[in-house]
């Protein structure tokens, strides 16, 4: 008898031992399109005792179908970073999960969320991730130029009330000098994307056309307001007066160069690129300013929000593993130029951009963000975005008429469908 009480002792204390071992070879697996975020893996790491393994796909478009495929494959991980221009789709296809029965015993936790934010990640009804970045597209302008040929700055125009989508075109015209032969820039009066509809919609909204429907599933191309905000935008490509990062090597300009340098007035971008800015050119980080872009000709909002979020898949077996993953990395203010997702957190963000940035007031910059701020386009699809921003492109830069665009663009989202 005694033996056998021996025996069984022996045997429960190996199940203990196994029990431990195996909770404590418990992996939580995380993807995203960019590197790994180490400070928040390691905390959570020394927190929890899980282990992470964290799946890196460059390039976020690359990342999106890898997901699909995870999902044909039922390899789904735990956590998905989600690009904005994916929530839609991933929600859509079933490769993520409500989370709503996450929140049900912590509502409260929810307002402290910027609502643009929380909005980005609803659909049907549900809340499918939480955002953990906002990126405004803002005007990043150095006031050297401006101060040079005695035109004012954005910021000068922001306060006197004459800060419109004319005088920001009439401001660049007066930035912009190229060579004698055309060849190149001496001075950039705009740098922007032709090739993106979310960095191409402030100036659509700007002129009062619309790319996308608020759900994402129609594209609005083919209306004549958006056709004749597309012939203007088009013109000023066109006219030089404003330089598409997607057309830099047809002048011989670098990516950084343009972004970064000393030769841009003004840059059509979102926000984290003040970041590249304190790391690359510390001399313009000390003057450089930003300012929302001037509200529409109908007067609505146009500086839109790109807004990343994450998640979790619907066949994640560590919900709750993956649901406290989620809880820190939104506990943990941001040390980038983002806006912070949180309202509690604003205050360690316009500390830190007013040490950094001497020449931006951070505060008021909050403030005229908030009211001028509206969701970027939420495409559904992303193949038919691919298809309007390749034609969209192709106009802005004179390869063909902005009517010829959104005939093909439409014939092909039609063939698509």
């Amino acid at each position: 008898m005694r033996r056998m009480e021996k025996t069984m002792v022996c045997l429960v204390f190996i199940g203990v031992l196994l029990i431990g071992q195996v909770a404590a070879a418990k992996t939580l697996t995380i993807a995203g399109w960019f590197p790994a975020p180490e400070k928040y893996i390691e905390m959570f790491e020394e927190q929890t005792g899980i282990d992470v393994e964290y799946i890196y796909v460059p390039d976020s478009r690359a990342y999106l179908e890898r997901v699909v495929l995870w999902g044909i494959g039922d390899t789904l991980p735990d956590v998905l970073f989600v690009p904005y221009w994916g929530v839609n789709s991933l929600a859509s296809h079933g490769l993520l999960r409500p989370i709503d029965d996450l929140l049900a015993a912590d509502e409260a936790y929810l307002f402290d969320f910027l609502p643009q934010g929380l909005e980005a990640f609803r659909r049907d009804g549900g809340l499918y991730g939480l955002p953990f970045e906002l990126n405004p597209d803002v005007v990043i302008f150095d006031p050297r130029p401006f101060e040079e040929r005695a035109v004012l700055t954005p910021s000068q125009q922001v306060k006197n009330g004459t800060w419109t989508p004319q005088s920001l075109v009439d401001s660049a015209r007066k930035l912009t000098e190229l060579t004698p032969d055309e060849s190149t820039y001496i001075s950039i009066g705009m740098v922007t994307w032709s090739d993106q509809l979310n960095r191409l919609a402030p100036y659509v909204w700007m002129f009062g056309g619309e790319l996308v429907s608020e759900t994402g599933e129609e594209f609005l191309i083919g209306t004549i307001e958006t056709k004749e905000a597309l012939e203007e935008i088009a013109r000023y490509f066109q006219e030089k007066i404003f330089l598409s990062v997607a057309y830099r090597t047809a002048y011989n300009l670098d990516h950084w160069e343009i972004l970064v340098g000393n030769r841009t007035g003004m840059r059509g971008c979102d926000i984290p690129l003040l970041g590249d800015i304190a790391s690359q050119n510390p001399q313009l980080a000390a003057v450089v300013g930003v300012v929302p872009y001037p509200m529409g000709i109908n007067g609505e909002p146009t500086t839109g929000l790109t807004i990343h979020g994450v998640g979790i898949t619907p066949t994640s077996q560590q919900v709750e593993e993956a649901w406290s993953f989620i809880r820190m990395i939104l506990d943990v203010p941001s040390d980038g130029a983002s806006i912070p997702v949180r309202q509690s957190q604003f205050g360690d963000w316009i500390q830190r951009v007013d040490t950094a940035f001497p020449g931006i007031d951070a505060l008021s910059l909050m403030q005229q963000l908030n009211a001028g701020m509206r969701l970027g386009p939420r495409i559904l699809s992303q193949d038919m975005e691919y298809v309007v921003r390749t034609y969209i492109h192709r106009a802005m830069i004179g390869r063909i008429s902005v009517v010829q665009a959104i005939e093909n663009a439409l014939a092909q989202l039609s063939a698509l469908q």
